[in-house]
């Protein structure tokens, strides 16, 4: 299966959108389909490519909407429709102040002329539609109330409200784009230009010109638009807009510098890691761009609520129509009012039935805090994720680089049969050459040029290579019993991690490492079991270091000595329970977990290993207190989708309430229908320029 993307162009229903969504997985080949409307994308995961089908489905439902193999880069005019208000106005204030007699019906004329104008393809779109069977989407309800005001005799509200209804989707989509560009604006974390160095010439490049190996020139004030190595001399970097934190970075000639830090004291040369595209500033965009795709319970469950809304209104409309109409016939209502006064007020309420407002109202609010938590440098790959986290009543942690900070180092290291410590450290210096544990960082000072042949990993237990017949290990006391040798020399110091170097079935000594933990763990999980969230220690070392560390933060309940499907087995028993569970890693033995957890979150500094990979969240920087922020900012987002969907269904029950008491018009209905898309779009945000603290 690949992954395609078609573009889309002026595409701005978002019941349109679900059912083009919903037809296009249909197609044969097709496992999944998105209709990404505030990205105007399709993305498809199929066999075979589907342009042409998704081009006739699109067609189908929106017969204006470009659907293109790459981003036009064009967006939505509004000269034409300018030039049309301008006209109705001016027709619309002679109407009222010239009585041309017994040619007033020029007015009239004026006002259908300027209906069809502008409403020509909402005209076609719904016939269209009608014919496929489609009659609750925005394009025929709006036609059915306009043509229904023309038949009472209100042109120039029908054509006012077409023409008010076009300019306002219109200004509904600029105001979507605009908003999202706020939104990517806030976490653009690479200058608009790169300076390649060419021999003794600086080339000014795009950044997404930059591939691995090119020689760099960042300037003050600009940032590095690829990962890469330091060519300069020691130099203090500006990491904010990736990892959120104020304090400069001092990084080392010849040191790793993430994409986006900014040099705090003049130019300097950075010679690149990766290709623009593998950067960890690319996937962040891209992780951002794709959040959509994974949607939250809440956007599912409005989705759904529309499909039943908009049939209900129009029932409603009806029933508004004629009920009160028999009624009078029958002499059991008396009224003043005649059939085309109940008339008037049904079109009102199809008017005020399109659920566009309703259905943009919960993902802008998700995408906008999601842009936000991106800005403190915490990535989050789906509303869904953002919704779970704050349903989590349990997190579970690994200990090593995650509440510790996983930088190791030998503190003693004891010999037994006849070996020396110099031949103990540099066997597993040879030995952990090959581990991507962070414990492996301890012994590279100790390496020399001893090799290994058959390296392999024991999972939960520690290394095995052979030489000249040999077999040699190195691991914990769980290695020791799997290899049935002499366990006489385990460690008694609860304070230090043990590791045992065997050769064959002897042991020939015993490191003992240290590490410490991070400065914000303390602070972090005090405010987590504040929350009324229980921390939780899953850990593959022995019992005595993770009862210290556990100890120490306050931490009831812990496990050690674990293997990664044992570590799997503890987050089902709580599952089984009905918890929610959390569950924060940050290296290769952590990727199961946090796949299968309710919402997975990986520490990293960069966003680019198999763990950031297989987790739902991704915390930049590994500053743990951020897992606070996150909880924050699930808690900003439910609210503000609560906000948008009382400010959407507000206005529209108001002014069905007013229709039916014959205090509102179709000029109210059609201002009420844009202006809360409108004022969800502003309400989303907000966030970016508003402090405020949740409480």
């Amino acid at each position: 299966m690949k992954t395609r993307e078609y573009f889309l162009e002026d595409m701005n229903c978002p019941s349109c959108a679900l059912k083009i969504e919903n037809e296009l997985k249909e197609i044969s080949g097709v496992e999944d389909a998105n209709v990404d409307l505030l990205g105007q994308r399709i993305i498809v995961k199929s066999e075979d490519d589907v342009f042409d089908e998704a081009v006739r489905i699109v067609n189908n439902h929106e017969t204006d909407v470009e659907v293109s193999r790459s981003k036009s880069g064009k967006s939505a005019g509004y000269s034409k429709d300018v030039v049309t208000l301008s006209v109705y106005i001016v027709a619309l204030i002679v109407s009222k102040i010239a009585d041309l007699g017994e040619y007033n019906y020029v007015y009239s004329v004026v006002f259908i002329i300027i209906y069809l104008l502008t409403g020509k393809s909402v005209l076609k779109t719904a016939a269209v539609n009608l014919k496929r069977g489609y009659i609750y989407d925005e394009n025929f309800l709006m036609s059915i109330a306009t043509l229904g005001a023309i038949a009472i005799g209100a042109f120039e509200e029908a054509a006012g409200v077409m023409l008010f209804y076009r300019i306002g989707e219109l200004l509904q989509a600029k105001a979507v784009e605009n908003s999202k560009n706020t939104i990517l604006d806030t976490t653009k974390f690479v200058s608009g230009v790169s300076h390649r160095i060419e021999g003794e010439e600086v080339v000014d490049i795009k950044p997404e010109g930059v591939v691995k190996g090119d020689l760099i020139l960042v300037k003050p004030g600009e940032t590095l638009p690829v990962d890469g190595e330091l060519i300069s001399e020691y130099t203090e970097f500006d990491q904010s807009s990736i990892s959120g934190e104020s304090l400069p970075v001092g990084i080392e000639r010849g040191g790793y510098v993430v994409s986006g830090s900014a040099p705090l004291s003049g130019s300097v040369k950075i010679r690149a890691v990766n290709d623009f595209a593998e950067s960890t500033t690319s996937k962040i965009l891209e992780l951002i761009a794709d959040a959509p795709q994974n949607k939250s319970d809440r956007e599912k469950f409005i989705t759904k609520f529309s499909r039943y809304y908009t049939p209900v209104v129009v029932y409603l409309a009806v029933a508004i129509v004629f009920i009160p109409y028999f009624l009078q016939l029958a002499g059991i209502y008396s009224t003043t009012a005649g059939f085309t006064d109940h008339v008037y007020k049904g079109l009102v309420f199809l008017v005020i039935s399109c659920p566009c407002a309703l259905m943009l109202s919960v993902p802008l609010s998700f995408f906008a805090n999601i842009g936000m938590a991106a800005k403190k440098g915490i990535l989050v790959k789906g509303a869904n994720f953002l919704e779970s986290i704050k349903e989590c009543d349990y997190i579970l942690f690994d200990k090593t680089g995650t509440l510790t900070r996983g930088e190791f180092s030998v503190k003693k290291t004891v010999s037994f049969n006849g070996c020396s410590e110099k031949n103990v450290l540099e066997t597993a210096a040879a030995l952990e050459l090959h581990s991507s544990h962070p414990i492996a960082s301890a012994f590279k000072d100790f390496a020399d040029d001893f090799q290994f042949n058959n390296i392999n990993e024991l999972p939960g237990m520690g290394i095995k290579g052979e030489v000249n017949g040999d077999v040699f290990y190195i691991g914990n006391e769980k290695l020791l019993r799997e290899l049935s040798v002499d366990d006489e020399n385990v460690c008694s110091e609860n304070s230090y991690i043990c590791l045992y170097v065997v050769k064959n079935d002897k042991i020939m000594g015993k490191i003992m490492l240290s590490d410490t933990l991070r400065n914000d763990a303390v602070e972090t999980v005090k405010n987590i079991k504040e929350r009324g969230v229980i921390p939780v220690i899953v850990s593959g070392d022995s019992k005595e270091v993770v009862s210290s560390v556990a100890a120490e933060l306050g931490i009831e309940e812990y496990y050690f000595s674990l293997l990664p499907d044992q570590k799997l087995d503890i987050l089902q028993k709580l599952r089984d329970k009905g918890h929610k569970v959390a569950a924060v890693g940050d290296g290769l033995n952590d990727t199961a977990l946090l796949s299968y957890a309710d919402v997975g979150i990986a520490m990293g500094q960069t966003a680019a290993n198999l763990s950031v990979d297989m987790a739902d969240i991704v915390i930049l920087g590994s500053k743990l207190y951020k897992i606070n922020d996150l909880y924050d900012i699930s808690k900003k987002s439910l609210r503000l989708s609560s906000e948008n969907i009382a400010i959407a269904l507000g206005i529209k029950i108001a002014v069905m309430l007013a229709s039916f008491f014959g205090m509102a018009t179709l000029w109210a209905a059609v201002f009420a229908d844009v202006g809360a898309a409108l004022l969800t779009v502003l309400n989303s945000v907000k966030v970016f320029f508003l402090k405020s603290r949740v409480t």
